[in-house]
């Protein structure tokens, strides 16, 4: 038979291949309908597909956020700098999960070209001495470690740089809801039911209460007046 290209001569193609007068030639043609398919970009059955589950969960709660005021953070970068993914939200330089084993480190580029120094002078004060209420790490802050590019380890990289852009803007602080649902990366061993990546769902509000019932959730209310995780 001649090469197979869109619609029904595909589906023939894969018929012919599982019959049992082609047994002995069905692993063969098989591999070849594979290997056409996906350089010639041409697979095209006629029975058409459906949404991946994970996709329609996804799909289903921004519809639900959407419908509840909410905005969504631009959360379209995979790769972060341990400022914002770490040091901003005031994990130690020290803690475990900083390490090579627990976290997707960048080889190139391995560092970020910059971040607000201003902003970088009073979170390495923090960490280093305390502040706002807290006594700090009594550590010394390295700006070789707040350099490093990583994959993301969660999208609250995203949340600590919307919260400083809104308290930087013209106008003030005002009330805002934001939300996230994307992927973020760990370096763990991978099995039948864990991935080394996964989907995050992040709400950020300027309020103390976040009604989540229509998601299934109770409702909570929120300890501290700028951040709802979910």
């Amino acid at each position: 038979m001649g090469a197979p290209v869109l619609g029904e001569d595909v589906d023939c193609a894969y018929t012919y291949a599982a019959s049992p007068s082609s047994a002995h030639h069905s692993l063969i043609l098989l591999f070849l309908l594979d290997k056409y398919a996906l350089s010639h970009c041409l697979f095209c059955l006629s029975t058409g597909g459906c949404y991946h589950p994970l996709l329609k969960v996804r799909a289903e709660f921004r519809r639900i956020l959407m419908d509840m005021g909410f905005e969504e953070m631009p959360t379209n970068k995979w790769v972060e700098s341990s400022f914002w993914n770490f040091d901003a939200l005031f994990q130690p330089q020290s803690h475990p999960a900083r390490d090579a084993h627990d976290t997707f480190f960048i080889k190139s580029p391995e560092n970020c070209n910059s971040f607000p120094e201003d902003y970088y002078e009073r979170v390495k004060q923090t960490h280093e001495s305390g502040g706002y209420g807290s006594i700090g790490y009594g550590c010394v802050f390295k700006r070789e470690e707040t350099t490093k590019n990583l994959l993301r380890t969660h999208t609250t990289a995203i949340s600590a740089q919307m919260l400083y852009r809104l308290a930087n803007r013209e106008g003030g602080f005002k009330p805002v809801k934001y939300f996230s649902i994307d992927r973020v990366f760990r370096n763990e061993a991978m099995d039948a039911t864990h991935l080394c990546e996964f989907h995050q769902v992040i709400l950020l509000l300027w309020c103390l209460h976040v009604c989540s019932q229509p998601m299934g959730f109770p409702t909570q209310r929120c300890p501290f007046p700028s951040c709802v995780l979910v």
